[in-house]
């Protein structure tokens, strides 16, 4: 795995790695070549080095020309928040402080705005178990997915049926605590469910309809869209058709790791949370 501390250096860093090096150290660049080299750097979880390239990509005029503003404020504070580099309150506050200077997150519904604020506040969640951070994840996650799962390919709604589910848990526990019927969080997975009927409905008619040009490009060429069809199954208790979009994916090349690493990590939790 390429290393991604910047401040340190191995004889196996990748060539994006050294380049990276040379444009922090001052070597000129433009905006489109900075912004390019910080999608690769994302890609070996280099995410120190692609967050510094995008510092550097803002002093460019066309940083803040037409959607260039929010596509780099959005793309940072991704690798923002997963930089190993920051402390994690530091990290999660910046973040979304990067969001909320480009986008309105009380009022957007740009969905990759709110599936990224959704999945800052869930990580604060990780970090601290408050269950107020869970519901403002939650609530990003619903306000994404009610913008249409066509749009994103079903991801802040996928998020926000995990995040039911992880709500729903802790209203269980609570309620037993209690000696009474958990019965929101019983609300909770019929919605999740719901959520997930539709996901796997859209985006299965989706893949099969459509005609891809080039074929290359094809949705079923995809990590996320693969994955997110058989996360919504396996949520569902079909385990067969799970397998079959996972096997598909698993076939796929060129994928981060990252990427893989997060599908089976959700998926873990997930079957936790359905089956203990």
């Amino acid at each position: 795995m390429p290393n991604n501390r910047g401040n340190e250096t191995t004889s196996h860093e990748s060539t994006n790695i050294t380049l990276a090096k040379k444009i922090i150290a001052g070597q000129d660049a433009s905006y489109a070549e900075m912004f390019g080299l910080a999608k690769k750097l994302k890609r070996e979880q280099a995410f120190t080095f692609a967050r510094r390239i995008l510092k550097r990509a803002q002093s460019k005029p066309e940083a803040n020309q037409g959607k260039n503003r929010l596509k780099l404020a959005q793309q940072l504070a991704l690798v923002t928040y997963k930089d190993p580099d920051l402390p994690p309150d530091e990290k999660l506050d910046e973040a979304l402080k990067i969001l909320q200077e480009a986008d309105d997150l009380q009022n957007t519904t740009d969905q990759e705005t709110l599936g990224l604020t959704g999945a800052i506040h869930k990580r604060r969640w990780e970090f601290d178990g408050q269950k107020q951070h869970l519901e403002r994840s939650l609530a990003f996650y619903m306000r994404g997915y009610g913008q249409g799962v066509d749009r994103d390919n079903g991801y802040t709604g996928i998020n926000a049926a995990f995040t039911l589910d992880l709500i729903a848990e802790q209203e269980e526990e609570e309620a037993r605590q209690a000696n009474i019927k958990p019965e929101s969080a019983e609300d909770r997975r019929n919605k999740a469910r719901e959520i997930r009927e539709k996901i796997a409905e859209t985006l299965v008619e989706k893949a099969e309809n459509e005609k891809p040009d080039p074929p290359e490009a094809a949705l079923k060429n995809q990590w996320w869209f693969l994955a997110t069809i058989a996360e919504a199954y396996f949520g569902l208790g079909r385990y067969d058709e799970a397998w079959k979009w996972l096997n598909d994916a698993a076939k796929l090349e060129d994928v981060p790791e990252w990427e893989r690493e997060s599908t089976i990590r959700q998926l873990a939790q997930l079957a936790r949370l359905k089956y203990g």
